[in-house]
């Protein structure tokens, strides 16, 4: 029985270690690229670092910190030139507007100019962001209302007469948001600001 479990112990190593040694040499070759600004280098190298951070430890919601601001650099520097996937994972998933002022600033610019150039799930995260502070009864400005009056009726903009759902699930990490959604949330927010 001991035999056995050596042979399979060997047959595992022999199986896993060259798979080890060709992330570690695509890791290498992804750096390399990256550093030299190749975008879609590093996104994937991004991705890497944020799996790494998130194995590294046994709580997935609180990665390693090193690891972590490596995947987040890198994601930074994929957005600076405009990779789209970069700029959605920075803005559901790394920034987020209620930890502190810097994160705020950063997920607004950001979420502003995905939205300003059409993106649907931009939009809506905008026009969520500007209804929680209305109606949660923080109001920074003379009409709280309009920045996500602006946003819901952005997002109803192309829309058909027939069309049911804005954004699909899979866009939104989870949540379908139907026209019929965006239209009460309107109505809501207009009765409010009358």
């Amino acid at each position: 029985m001991n035999l056995l479990k050596v042979v399979v112990s060997v047959l595992f190593l022999l199986w896993t270690v060259p798979a080890l040694a060709n992330d570690a040499e695509q890791e290498v070759v992804l750096q390399k690229s990256a550093a030299e600004g190749d975008a879609k280098a590093q996104y994937e190298l991004a991705l890497i670092y944020e799996k790494k951070a998130i194995d590294a430890t046994d709580d997935c919601f609180k990665p390693n910190p090193e690891l972590w601001r490596k995947a987040i650099h890198w994601l930074e520097a994929a957005s600076d030139q405009d990779h789209l996937k970069a700029k959605e994972i920075l803005l559901s998933k790394i920034y987020r507007p209620v930890l502190n002022r810097e994160e705020k600033v950063k997920w607004l610019r950001l979420g502003s100019e995905m939205a300003e150039n059409g993106h649907k799930y931009a939009q809506y995260l905008l026009a969520e962001f500007y209804y929680s502070i209305s109606v949660g009864g923080r109001r920074y400005d003379s009409d709280p209302f309009e920045p996500a009056i602006f946003w819901y009726s952005k997002l109803l903009e192309g829309t058909g007469s027939g069309d049911t759902i804005i954004i699909p699930r899979i866009d939104t990490l989870g949540k379908e948001v139907s026209v019929a959604d965006i239209q009460w949330n309107l109505n809501y927010l207009k009765k409010l600001s009358q």
